[in-house]
């Protein structure tokens, strides 16, 4: 393939790109993630460069999937080792390989915001607090520490760093004005609360997203080896938005680059807007002069919006001069570069700005536009609402639902708040205080119980007229007169769950207890019965509660793994204790499919993304931009490595937003504000409206009602929403669980019903399947060029012979993966325990000469297949175990893959045969090897089943694939009920169960 093929001058000139360091300034819209697969592709081609020398970092696994299927695309195949990954993820296997170099956990939990919050809460007695010691709430402060340790970690500042400081401030003291004594104190206290945080990470075995950087970095400034390594590993290194780099990945980028300095580096200043999470915009502008020799490529033509949308957007961000690369960057003849975007079309945009009298008048200007430019034929999903903060959604969403305009909303906070997680946290309090009223009021009016008003206020007369509290009262319920029967029949439905979940407490998990809930009280089959109706306000609210009890599944999955005692209280004083810190919960954007829906999402959530038309909403003073509420505990400048800007920083970040905002838009960009947001004062439209010209507000009031309100738009019945029912990436157990059943298909990956249960002999499976990785993967570690340590801090050196295991070494790995959950007894658990034990002790005897040496290790596979004349779909896997072996004479690999269990006979299930032949497939044509032996390899009695496909057995796979595909193309998702409902998980709300 010519990887030149349709680019530019200034592209070409990037993808060929001389060795050495090159800097690529790609302004919005210009093709930048096209520059850096092209230049990867090309490196693999052209310059025959293994892809195991390629090192590619970016900043979300949306990226880093994007880049791997367009290089997949390109080359027409996976290749094996190319590592494209995030900064954390490449972070975290450099600690996790060599952290007990430096005596960090290679094995660690990894804390999220709210694992370090509820650290620091749970020791608060322990952190050596004077000058910062809350008066009031003990605990809101614990998140502005846990910030500022952030913030030091971004600048590569570790505690003994700050301490040292903290002792020069010291001994400046009594030279120092009197005034200064204080601020000693200060810096002395947060280093030493610093100091106590870390502490309290190892002792628990775990670290938090900043500590990934920070210990990578120390590993490859403090070991020269593990340096060197690296540095002959990667002969070429890109980086994507690397204006989004904080100090400490600047640092490791350049260790990683070493002498041979093949780096290149693509970002855009004008897009840096993630300072708040540490990101230094000084890094773009500092790397020519880290590299003066350097390359430097600017890319202007754009191939999104039209020009005078660029225009608008252009003459917006120049009001950051001169704190940008356009005017500190200079072209070889030493003339000024220039950054502003042509517009490869050369149709006209529509910009506008739109000004109302009220909040009401802006949602429905926004609303009536969306319904003109869908007459237009401008599909709901290629709009989009953006919004500086999750705060400003809430009126377009009541909008759009009362329109019954099908949207998506990509919100990132605010999950305790979502009413359906509201019921869920009102029931499991109620289990552990029955006089909970407020709880009880709650569950009494929620879908699944749903008293009338007058039953309601029945029962809470009766409750005053005998002075008991509602729980007492519904437990009298019987002696209420005039109560319907229907009322009755619920509040006995809902007794009877409180009793019945009651006596489960004592040995169920928090997520066990949840889930019976959501089962046993219907509320779970009200939900997806309703979110597979037609398009309407109440289809949209329970397609957005399944997405809430998703997003909640996976924050009791979070617990769950981070503590011993998984009882429901502990979980609920947990949530507690983060409400009252003020977190209103994270919430993960999960969905795969792309529904036809109008997007409603923060500026910052928009990055990366276009759509035809744009809509930015409350663009008023101090909503856009925001007040500059600063640091609340600021890091000391001489800690600080960055270089600042001349200008004011909060607006220089607040204004690159808004370009970003406007550069989303591709032909229609609408920009609204209004007067009245129901404060007390007038509102002001933006400063940034007329710094960018955009153009004059036309004023937009909605038409009134003689009682003054606002009238609401003739409703539509759009069509239902088209859905892409399949992903372009497809794995084998996705596909074999369509053609058990195509509903359960559609309830787990369309509508995204929680499954949350477990089995026995699921969590012993993946016990066994963590000890036998982690055991493989000290094998391969320990024939390496890098002297290791053993799990008890003995330095091991390189082997030059068989390597062993000892029994010891292999059961401590047991315990520290053993998995405690969904046992149905401590009798079946030690049964269960005992079992893995004689297991291990069973390998640790096979292996006793010597263990196996594995090609690779939960190797990952992306492997292009065509459906007929169709979109190419990607078949994605990861195998267990790959070794490399020899069989009369002929080299080549066995691929192994692990059962826990025992073989029902010589013979392979026609499911598992299609498995291992799906991998045969992967290792030959992604990976580039020979296999020669597929085996199934089982635990329990240390047997295997081997076999390798024919080319007829592989024809047969491609045959099925292919019809399975085209079958879920056309599917309507009809159920197949029969015996396999048995180990269905969503038979408790599908009406066709034959469990």
């Amino acid at each position: 393939m010519n990887f030149l093929e349709g680019l530019n001058e200034a592209q070409a000139q990037a993808v060929q790109a001389k060795d050495g360091p090159v800097l690529i300034v790609a302004g919005a819209g210009t093709g930048k993630t096209t520059v850096i697969t092209r230049r990867i592709a090309w490196l693999l081609e052209e310059k025959n460069i293994p892809g195991s020398n390629i090192l590619s970092l970016t900043f979300t696994d949306k990226a880093a999937g994007e880049m791997e299927e367009r290089v997949s695309e390109l080359i027409g195949s996976g290749y094996y080792d190319l590592e494209i990954s995030t900064f954390h993820s490449f972070c975290e296997k450099i600690v996790s390989r060599f952290g007990l170099e430096i005596g960090v956990p290679t094995d660690a939990l990894i804390l999220d915001d709210t694992a370090q919050w509820l650290l620091l809460r749970e020791h608060l007695d322990e952190l050596p607090l004077l000058y910062y010691k809350p008066k009031g709430n003990q605990t809101k402060f614990l998140r502005d520490i846990l910030s500022h340790i952030s913030r030091a970690k971004d600048e590569a500042v570790s505690p003994e760093e700050y301490i040292e400081y903290a002792e020069k401030l010291r001994l400046q003291k009594d030279k120092a004005e009197a005034g200064d004594s204080d601020e000693y104190d200060r810096i002395s206290e947060i280093a030493n609360v610093y100091h106590v945080y870390q502490q309290l990470l190892l002792d628990k075995g775990a670290l938090d997203f900043g500590d990934l950087i920070l210990y990578a970095l120390q590993i490859l400034q403090t070991r020269k080896r593990v340096r060197e390594l690296y540095q002959k590993t990667f002969d070429y290194i890109l980086v994507d938005e690397f204006q989004d780099t904080n100090w400490a990945q600047y640092e490791l980028v350049k260790l990683l680059a070493g002498e041979k300095k093949n780096i290149m580096v693509v970002g855009d200043d004008d897009q840096a807007i993630y300072k708040f999470r540490g990101a230094s915009v000084s890094n773009i502008k500092d790397f020519k002069k880290d590299f003066p020799e350097s390359t430097d490529i600017v890319i202007t033509q754009n191939y999104r919006s039209s020009q005078n949308i660029l225009d608008v957007s252009y003459t917006l961000i120049q009001e950051n001069n001169p704190d940008r690369l356009e005017v500190e960057l200079t072209n070889d003849d030493g003339s000024a570069i220039s950054k502003k975007l042509i517009a490869h079309s050369t149709e006209p945009g529509v910009k506008e700005h739109f000004h109302g009298k009220t909040i009401h008048d802006e949602v429905n200007f926004v609303c009536e536009t969306l319904l003109k430019r869908k007459e237009l034929g401008v599909e709901w999903k290629d709009m989009a609402i953006l919004v500086r903060a999750n705060d400003s959604a809430e009126p377009f969403l009541l909008g759009l639902s009362r329109l019954n305009i099908p949207y998506q909303y990509w919100a990132t906070k605010g999950l305790y708040k979502k009413p359906v997680v509201l019921d869920i946290l009102a029931y499991v309090r109620l289990l552990g205080n029955y006089h909970e009223s407020q709880g009880l009021y709650r569950l009494l009016t929620t879908p699944m119980f749903g008293l009338h008003y007058e039953d309601i206020s029945k029962l809470q007369r009766f409750q005053k007229q005998k002075a008991k509290t509602l729980y007492e009262a519904l437990k009298e319920s019987q002696m209420i007169q005039y109560l319907s029967d229907e009322a009755r029949e619920k509040i006995q439905k809902l007794m009877h769950l409180i009793e019945k979940h009651t006596s489960l407490t004592a040995t169920k998990s928090a997520g066990e207890i949840i889930d019976a809930f959501m089962q046993d009280s219907g509320y779970m089959k009200l939900l997806s019965d309703a979110a597979q109706g037609p398009v309407s306000e109440d289809q949209q609210r329970a397609v957005d509660a399944l997405s809430s009890v998703n997003a909640f599944y996976q924050r009791i999955e979070t617990f769950e793994k981070a503590h011993d005692d998984r009882h429901i209280k502990h979980f609920i004083d947990e949530i507690t204790l983060e409400q009252e810190s003020g977190n209103s919960g994270k919430i993960e954007s999960a969905t795969e499919v792309e529904d036809d829906a109008v997007n409603i999402m923060t500026i910052h959530g928009s990055k990366g993304l276009e759509f035809d038309t744009v809509f930015v909403v409350s663009m008023v003073e101090q909503r856009f931009p925001t007040a500059n509420r600063g640091e609340r505990i600021p890091l000391p400048d001489e800690l600080i490595h960055e270089t600042l800007p001349t200008g004011d920083e909060h607006i220089q970040e607040e204004r690159r937003l808004c370009y970003v905002a406007f550069t989303r838009a591709k032909k229609a960009l609408y920009v609204t504000s209004a007067e009245d947001y129901g404060g007390v004062r007038k509102k002001k439209p933006s400063r940034f409206l007329e710094e960018s010209t955009i153009a004059q507000p036309q004023s937009f009031e909605s038409p009134r009602t003689a009682g003054g309100g606002a009238v609401a738009l003739n409703k539509i019945n759009p069509r239902i929403p088209e859905v892409n029912f399949v992903p372009s990436f497809l794995s084998h157990s996705r596909l074999q669980q369509f053609s058990t059943c195509p509903l359960q298909y559609k309830y787990k990956y369309i509508l995204n019903v929680p499954d949350i249960e477990g089995s026995p002999h699921f969590s012993f499976g993946n016990t066994m399947h963590a000890v036998l990785q982690k055991a493989f993967g000290v094998v391969k570690d320990r024939v390496s060029q890098v002297a290791q340590t053993d799990l008890f801090g003995n330095t091991i050196e390189a082997a030059s012979g068989p390597i062993v295991l000892t029994e010891k070494e292999l059961l401590e790995m047991y315990k520290n993966a053993w998995q405690d959950d969904w046992y149905d007894s401590k009798s079946q658990k030690d049964e269960y325990y005992k079992k893995g034990r004689e297991i291990i002790k069973n390998i640790a005897d096979k292996y006793k000469d010597g263990w196996p040496v594995p090609y690779s290790l939960e190797q990952s596979f992306k492997l292009p297949f065509q459906a007929g004349s169709r979109k190419v779909y990607t078949l994605c896997g990861r195998i267990d175990r790959i070794d490399p072996i020899t069989i009369e004479g002929e080299e080549g690999v066995e691929v192994i893959d692990y059962k826990t269990g025992t073989p029902k006979d010589d013979k392979i299930t026609k499911e598992n045969k299609q498995q291992l032949l799906l991998y045969q497939m992967a290792v030959q044509d992604v990976l580039g090897l020979k296999p020669l032996k597929l085996t199934y390899y089982y635990l329990e009695n240390d047997s295997t089943v081997e076999f390798l496909g024919n080319n007829e057995e592989i024809e047969e796979l491609k045959a099925e694939i292919f019809k399975q595909i085209e079958e879920m193309e056309k599917s309507n998702f009809l159920p197949t009920p029969g015996f396999q409902c048995r180990w269905c998980p969503f038979k408790d709300i599908c009406d066709f169960s034959q469990a």
